[in-house]
């Protein structure tokens, strides 16, 4: 009789938990602006350097970097958009023919809650300086995606920021 007594309470404890149903992992994405005001120079020749900011994210976990997304926007205030990174610039800065010349470039590197974005190239005109990038309010916009939510729209074109906000139904 104890015997039976445990089975059934063994068996009733099983079908149980097998009823439990699991959430997908973390479905979610997360949509934030943020203005770059802390970048240190990390070289600097004064025609050749490179500038990097971090930025806290905890939504990026090792999980999001592994399987799903993080997409990082620069704001063109001018035109009111979002510009995939990384991106470059540059080109003669001058009319005469032996101008000057620029090119820079802006981009990123995921960490486990953080992001490290990069301002680096080379300029034979103008002198850049940490201060200089903190001034300017640099904003990003910043989309996390989670590996299940990533699945559910698999042919978003990530570098789209309007295709993205309106594929993951981002409030602005």
């Amino acid at each position: 009789m104890i015997k039976q007594t445990i089975w059934s309470f063994l068996l009733l404890a099983m079908m149980g938990l097998s009823a439990c149903k699991t959430e997908p992992y973390d479905a979610m994405v997360e949509s934030n602006e943020y203005t770059l005001t802390n970048w240190m120079e990390r070289y600097n020749d004064a025609w050749n350097f490179r500038f990097e900011c971090d930025q806290s994210v905890t939504a990026i976990s090792q999980n999001i970097i592994d399987d799903g997304a993080v997409m990082c926007y620069l704001k063109d205030e001018a035109n009111n958009a979002y510009i995939a990174l990384p991106y470059s610039y540059g080109g003669n800065q001058t009319a005469s023919s032996n101008g000057s010349y620029a090119n820079i470039t802006m981009g990123f590197v995921l960490q486990n809650g953080k992001i490290v974005f990069s301002y680096e190239g080379f300029d034979d005109l103008d002198v850049h300086t940490s201060s200089e990038l903190n001034a300017a309010n640099i904003k990003v916009k910043v989309v996390v995606i989670s590996p299940d939510k990533m699945a559910s729209q698999p042919n978003v074109d990530l570098n789209n920021y309007e295709e993205v906000k309106s594929a993951f139904s981002i409030q602005e």
